[in-house]
């Protein structure tokens, strides 16, 4: 799971007739972190009841531990374990958006990225050089899922040379791509 991604717990309890449920709690611990949270389970029926937990939007790697337990009046107990995985091993997705292998000389020609990744972006970045050399950075405050980048540039009067467009992004745990393009620029028709 990475951040702000959503997970459901299920817990049912199938007390015995004879033997109702005193008290129920779902405990949660990774590392020295620990947390317990009530459930409302009581008396002799079959219940169930879910929690939903939102993982925060912070570059947290974690094996969280999940165990429900359940005591009744007679001092019986059960326990259900499981654990999960907070945590995100994916660099971020980057595309050109405008793809092509050559340009005209003197033409005004669009380039773009787009940029995604499901924990955040805290950099992207749009270069090009050769023959016309420009650099767009962008540091976002609220890492975003998304991100894109576009503008036009007029091609230079320069036949046979070639513009490099780079587009990288960098998401809250530091892990990178970066894709690489070449526009050949040829004289017009």
């Amino acid at each position: 799971m990475g951040p702000r991604e959503q997970l459901r717990i299920i817990v049912e309890v199938s007390p015995l007739p004879a033997d109702p449920i005193a008290v129920a709690w779902l405990h949660l611990a990774t590392g020295t972190e620990r947390d317990s949270l009530a459930l409302p389970f009581s008396g002799d029926q079959p219940q169930g009841v879910y929690v939903d937990l939102t993982i925060p939007n912070a570059p947290i790697s974690a094996v969280v531990q999940v165990a429900a337990r359940v005591r009744t009046q007679r001092r019986a107990t059960a326990e259900a374990t499981g654990a999960f995985t907070i945590g995100d091993t994916t660099p971020p997705g980057v595309r050109f958006v405008n793809v092509d292998d050559s340009v005209y000389a003197g033409q005004t020609a669009y380039v773009s990225a787009d940029y995604s990744d499901r924990s955040g972006l805290v950099r992207t970045e749009f270069r090009l050089s050769g023959a016309l050399v420009r650099d767009e950075i962008y540091d976002p405050d609220d890492l975003p899922t998304y991100g894109a980048t576009a503008f036009e540039i007029v091609v230079p009067e320069q036949p046979g040379d070639s513009i490099v467009q780079r587009a990288a992004a960098v998401d809250m745990y530091g892990l990178r791509r970066e894709i690489r393009q070449v526009y050949h620029i040829v004289a017009r028709p």
